[in-house]
C-alpha cells in the first residue's frame, strides 16, 4: 500500500527551483527518509507535503486522495502529522500536558461539553490522561511527565515532540531533522524510537543529516540536489550510488551504522 505519491511537484522561490518535478512514493509500510544537501529542497518538500506551502504545479495524493488543495489542519485531520526543525513546545506546561494537546485534535466531547464537565467529557479525559501518559512511557520519559518541557534536556525534548506528535493518532508522521544538536547517546535513544513507531503501523517520513541514524532506521531513501530526486533505494544502494557520492558527499561514501 502506498501511503503517499508525490506526482511532478514543483515549487519556485523566484528564480530558484526548489522542488523541480519531484515524483516518488512513501510505502505505508516502515521509514522513508529524504536526504540530500543544504538547500537541496528537503524542507520546501516538507512544507508542501504538510500544506504549509503551495505548489506551484504537480499533484500530491494521501492514501490515493488528492490533497494539495487542503488545508495543513485538513490533512492532519486525515493523519498526516508532522514536527519541525526548532523544538516548538509549550515550554510552561508540563511534558504530559503538551502531549495532551496534541490529543485534544482528535477529541469528541466539543468545547460546550468541555465547559459544562458533562458526563461525556469527564470520561474523554480520563482517556486522554490514560492515553498520553502511555505514549510518555513509550518513547521512555513518563517519569518525566509532570516536569515543564522548558526544563527537560534537548534530547528528551525532542522525545516529546514525537509523543506529542503521536497523540493525534498519525498515519503518516514526518519527522523534519529531529536529530538536530542530539548527541550520540540521544541520537541512538531517538532512532531506536522511531523504529517502534513504524512498529506501531505508522508511516514515518525522515529528513535528516545524521546519516548514522538514516543508514540505520530507514527501509526507503530518497536523495534530492538542488531540488531534482537524483536517487532512490534501500540504504545499501543509495549508500554507494556514484550520483549521491558525487553530489552530496563530494566522493565519499557516506557513513553507516
Amino acid at each position: 500500500m502506498i501511503r503517499l505519491g508525490l506526482r511532478n511537484l514543483n515549487k519556485r522561490f523566484g528564480g530558484v527551483a526548489a522542488t523541480n518535478d519531484v515524483s516518488f512514493d512513501v510505502p505505508a509500510a516502515g521509514v522513508t527518509a529524504v536526504i540530500g544537501p543544504n538547500g537541496a529542497g528537503k524542507t520546501t518538500l516538507f512544507n508542501l507535503i504538510s500544506g504549509f506551502l503551495p505548489p506551484d504545479s504537480g499533484e500530491i495524493f494521501f492514501e490515493g486522495a488528492p490533497i494539495a488543495a487542503l488545508k495543513p489542519h485538513r490533512r492532519a485531520r486525515l493523519g498526516l502529522v508532522r514536527t519541525f526543525q526548532l523544538v516548538q513546545l509549550f515550554s510552561d506546561m508540563s511534558a504530559l500536558d503538551n502531549v495532551k494537546v496534541g490529543r485534544h485534535t482528535r477529541t469528541q466531547a466539543g468545547l460546550l461539553g468541555a465547559v459544562l464537565r458533562s458526563p461525556a467529557a469527564r470520561a474523554e479525559e480520563r482517556e486522554i490522561d490514560r492515553a498520553c501518559r502511555e505514549l510518555l512511557d513509550f518513547v521512555g520519559i513518563a517519569h518525566l511527565c509532570d516536569r515543564p518541557a522548558k526544563v527537560l534536556p534537548y534530547g528528551q525534548q525532542r522525545l516529546l515532540e514525537v509523543a506529542r506528535a503521536l497523540a493525534a493518532e498519525p498515519k503518516l508522521l514526518m519527522l523534519d531533522e529531529p536529530a538536530a544538536g542530539l548527541d550520540a547517546g540521544d541520537s541512538q535513544r531517538l532512532a531506536a524510537t522511531i523504529r517502534k513507531v513504524a512498529e506501531r503501523g505508522v508511516t514515518v517520513l525522515l529528513i535528516e543529516h545524521d546519516m548514522n541514524l538514516v543508514m540505520s532506521v530507514a527501509d526507503h531513501v530518497v536523495v534530492l540536489d538542488f531540488g531534482s530526486r537524483i536517487a532512490e533505494g534501500p540504504p545499501a544502494a543509495v549508500r554507494s550510488d556514484p550520483a549521491v557520492l558525487a553530489a552530496y558527499l563530494g566522493g565519499v561514501e557516506i557513513a553507516h551504522g
